[in-house]
């Protein structure tokens, strides 16, 4: 079996890579004035993901010498989860850069704006990837914990 603290160390590298991923996206969707509704929705669901990796990278570090057999398989498993979540919103925030690339100091061009709106679906989409990931990851914290 895997020693505790060398997986609990990965999985704080992993936890922090993925925060760092998903903080860029917010700061960057927070920059987008005047968009559709959606973003704000969308900005919601990233504050509370960056809350639960925040929270997960601390629990992680605080409980790291004490977890078991069961919690070293699960924190294994969620790797998996934290990864998608680092690489997406990577891709995420880059698609948004493009989406914008015509708007500059907070001010959304008339054609960024139209971009933005045929992307509906696809911010709604994304809004059920990360919905999928904070459920994982809230579960992980419950067994980082047990």
């Amino acid at each position: 079996m895997a020693d505790p603290l060398n997986v609990a160390a990965g999985a704080i590298t992993i936890v922090s890579l993925a925060y760092s991923s998903s903080r860029a996206l917010y700061e960057l969707i927070s920059t987008i004035h005047g968009s559709p509704s959606v973003f704000k929705d969308l900005s919601e669901e990233v504050i509370t993901l960056n809350q639960i990796l925040d929270t997960l990278r601390a629990t992680l570090g605080d409980h790291a010498s004490m977890m078991g057999n069961k919690q070293i398989a699960y924190l294994e498993a969620v790797d998996r989860t934290l990864q998608g979540c680092d690489i997406a919103c990577q891709d995420f925030k880059t698609k948004l850069e493009k989406l914008t690339e015509n708007s500059s100091d907070g001010k959304r061009s008339f054609r960024d704006g139209l971009k933005l709106s045929f992307q509906r679906k696809n911010i709604n989409d994304f809004r059920m990837r990360i919905a999928s990931w904070k459920a994982s990851l809230t579960l992980g914290l419950y067994v980082a914990t047990l």
